[in-house]
């Protein structure tokens, strides 16, 4: 059986925890070994001065002292660690710098980047990180690209010339974003294929053999949200008002703190999952909320987490996760007028038949990529 060496993104965030899953399971479902690369370019895996495990020590209890919330998040993060084990497929090699990538490579067939941020440079302290456009991989080995996303819609000037010399050595290109697909033409003068999200390539049948149920017993609201802007605030409190469920809050941002909302710690990747496939309405600024939402056909509000001007805008992306569904109607900025009634009936019909030629024809595009590179 031939291999396939997936960079992806599996921090412990839902969104990239369960990417990783879905295009490691859908490349395997295509007939291949993958396994993903252990790559983790964040600081808290580099050596601090002492070792590791008394850092990190340290760490959790001057947090623990300083927020009473964070031993809750502990069990979020242990739930995480379970998914990995369970659902995720790693190679045997840790590479904790690039340098350790280029001078130790992996062992693969071919290898394949994507989904989440991989390329986005400002999450990257204002560079490409060559790691994650499979800048180490030898000459002879084929590189694909599966709907690895900027970010952004403005790339920065500084990081062009790299890029184009970045994207030059892949043998195929697609992109998650329309915007995505503007800078990489901009950068090599081709357009690559505007693909969905990995965790679309699954459908909820396929889903549903992840979830892990949660124990509430009343019709909810759940609340996904990272920005602490006042509008989104307003809003949750006004549908709260107008249909009288409970709402349940994923604790990340400000909405956190408001002691009429339930707050849910203990939630891992397949109980998000479950979550989002049971509500009456799901309220959100996030990309993969929103994505699953549709997928599963679950009401939903889509907000913006940026404000119009920010260097790191990141809300291209749910402009075009709409767009294709044709869901436009969905989106709640700062200018829309409070409704009068909460709208949690929404016509998926359109939606579903555009994702289902979308995923085939994806699905269609990577298997013909692999089988070229692995004639």
């Amino acid at each position: 059986m031939k291999s396939v060496g997936l960079m992806t993104c599996y921090i412990n965030n839902y969104g990239a925890c369960l990417q990783a899953y879905a295009l490691q399971s859908t490349i395997e479902k295509l007939g291949y070994e993958c396994k993903i690369i252990r790559y983790t370019p964040v600081e808290d895996i580099k050596k601090p001065t002492l070792s590791k495990a008394v850092y990190r020590l340290i760490r959790d209890v001057y947090r623990i002292f300083k927020h009473k919330d964070y031993i809750k998040q502990l069990a979020k993060r242990r739930k995480f660690v379970m998914f990995k084990r369970e659902y995720l497929c790693f190679g045997r090699q840790n590479y904790n710098t690039i340098e350790s990538l280029y001078k130790n490579c992996p062992e693969f067939d071919v290898f394949v980047c994507g989904s989440d941020q991989l390329w986005n440079p400002l999450i990257h302290n204002n560079k490409n990180n060559e790691a994650y456009f499979l800048d180490f991989v030898p000459g002879n080995k084929g590189r694909i690209a599966y709907a690895p996303s900027f970010g952004i819609s403005q790339f920065p000037d500084n990081c062009m010339a790299e890029l184009k010399s970045l994207l030059s050595k892949f043998h195929y290109i697609s992109v998650r974003e329309s915007s995505g697909a503007d800078i990489v033409e901009e950068a090599i003068g081709k357009r690559p294929r505007v693909v969905l999200d990995p965790t679309l390539l699954l459908s909820k049948v396929q889903w549903e053999k992840v979830f892990k149920r949660v124990e509430v017993n009343k019709p909810y609201i759940l609340c996904y949200l990272f920005s602490n802007q006042e509008y989104i605030c307003n809003f949750v409190r006004h549908v709260w008002q107008l249909t009288g469920y409970d709402v349940i809050v994923l604790p990340f941002a400000d909405i956190d703190k408001e002691k009429k909302y339930k707050k849910l710690y203990n939630v891992g990747p397949n109980e998000f999952l479950w979550l989002i496939s049971n509500a009456q309405l799901v309220i959100t600024d996030s990309f993969h909320a929103t994505a699953f939402s549709i997928n599963f056909n679950t009401p939903f509000y889509s907000l913006l987490r940026n404000i119009q001007g920010e260097s790191n805008n990141m809300n291209t992306r749910i402009y075009n996760m709409l767009e294709i569904a044709g869901l436009q109607n969905r989106l709640i900025t700062d200018k829309t007028p409070l409704p009068e009634k909460a709208s949690t009936n929404i016509d998926f019909n359109d939606a579903n038949a555009i994702l289902e030629i979308k995923r085939n024809e994806d699905i269609k595009f990577l298997k013909e990529a692999l089988s070229d590179m692995l004639v």
